[in-house]
């Protein structure tokens, strides 16, 4: 947020207002617990933040590892968010012995499903409805 800032007003020590614009001393200042003095106005950029749609989806390991999954993904996409939690294709009651140390001798992470979030960038539209899924 810092980096947005384009103007800061300070109360000094003597009691005068100082406006602080030009680059260098406004860096200095943007981080500058309270030795430039008090705050009290401060400017800022206004950025457009952008719209996206977000899909998520889960594939199987063993499928979502192939050079054509991954270039659709990568081409199709603005961001990838990848999450794979182990072990996921085995029921907890067959992971369990009876002693309650992990079995996990027949698993194959192939077959384990991972979390998929596409990401794509679209146009913002100024009203929005959200609908259930």
């Amino acid at each position: 947020v810092s980096d947005k800032v384009t103007a800061i007003t300070v109360v000094k020590s003597d009691g005068n207002e100082k406006n602080i614009t030009d680059e260098e001393t406004l860096t200095a200042a943007r981080v500058n617990l309270a030795t430039f003095g008090v705050m009290v106005e401060i400017k800022m950029a206004v950025v457009t933040t952008p719209c996206a749609t977000v899909d998520t989806i889960f594939p199987l390991v063993g499928e979502c590892f192939t050079t054509t999954f991954m270039e659709n993904l990568y081409s199709t996409n603005w961001s990838l968010e990848l999450f794979w939690y182990p072990y996921n294709s085995i029921p907890l009651s067959n992971m369990l012995t009876s002693n309650g140390k992990l079995f996990t001798q027949d698993w194959n992470p192939e077959e384990d499903e991972i979390v998929l979030r596409k990401i794509k960038i679209r146009e913002c539209t100024r009203t929005s409805t959200v609908k259930p899924s």
